[in-house]
């Protein structure tokens, strides 16, 4: 069984981080029982946020998790993920439950909603519209293609090495918010400069952000035989090739 669902993407952390924790939580409690119920293998997408901002970088799987404090709703889906890990390891120890957790690192790619870095620089620079820079964008990120993200899902759902076991699924290369924005606007031939999008203005006390986020990948490498092949430039070439051969994607989306 693979448990993929879920409610992602900061400004719905941000609007209503209530319905995130009921459904994030209470959805995977649902599967989890389900699983029990009928003996099946049970494979989580978890999260790179349940580390939270830990500055001992690169993040092993068991690296402690460091958050801000609950009155950040922005910490609010780390906090969800994390609840449900620990829901899984508890089905495991009381109901015998075969388990896999991946944390995927910045997934990108077609089809992508775009309220994401990639694509939403991809969909905004199509349309002709200058994609948005968050806080200078010297933050940085191991933006991990999503054909690479299925390939280690697969491996690590049929793999009898990785039951009981969490791994993290990312791109080891790490690389900044603007490196992004910059090869977006390069492949799609946009010629305006990046807009400044100031987080603290927008969202208030209410977000924080990470500035850096790399994973330890050792273990999915030696366990599943797993790596992320895809460069950032080659991936983000063929989500803007996909957005153009697919004009419903671009269409207006208020």
């Amino acid at each position: 069984m693979y448990h993929l669902a879920s409610v992602v993407g900061v400004q719905h952390y941000l609007e209503d981080p209530l319905a995130l924790v009921d459904i994030v939580v209470g959805g995977t409690r649902t599967m989890l029982a389900l699983a029990a119920e009928h003996h099946a293998r049970f494979l989580f997408a978890s999260t790179s946020e349940v580390f939270g901002r830990n500055p001992a970088i690169p993040w092993k799987e068991d690296a402690d998790r460091v958050l801000g404090a609950t009155s950040v709703d922005r910490w609010s889906y780390s906090s969800s993920k994390g609840v449900c890990e620990h829901m899984i390891y508890g089905m495991a120890r009381v109901k015998g439950l075969e388990f896999t957790i991946v944390r995927p690192f910045n997934i990108y790619g077609p089809r992508q909603n775009p309220i994401y870095v990639v694509s939403q620089s991809v969909y905004r620079a199509l349309r002709g519209e200058p994609p948005l820079l968050f806080d200078g964008g010297a933050q940085t990120r191991c933006f991990t293609y999503i054909a690479d993200l299925v390939d280690g899902m697969i491996l690590a759902a049929n793999s009898p090495l990785a039951v009981g076991e969490v791994f993290n699924l990312g791109n080891d290369r790490e690389r900044t918010i603007a490196d992004a924005v910059r090869i977006t606007r390069q492949g799609t031939g946009m010629e305006d400069a990046a807009l400044d999008f100031d987080t603290v203005a927008e969202y208030g006390k209410v977000y924080e952000d990470i500035e850096r986020r790399v994973p330890d990948v050792q273990k999915a490498r030696e366990v599943l035989g797993w790596r992320a092949e895809v460069s950032l430039e080659e991936g983000i070439a063929r989500t803007i090739e996909w957005a153009k051969q697919n004009p419903w994607y671009l269409a207006d989306r208020n």
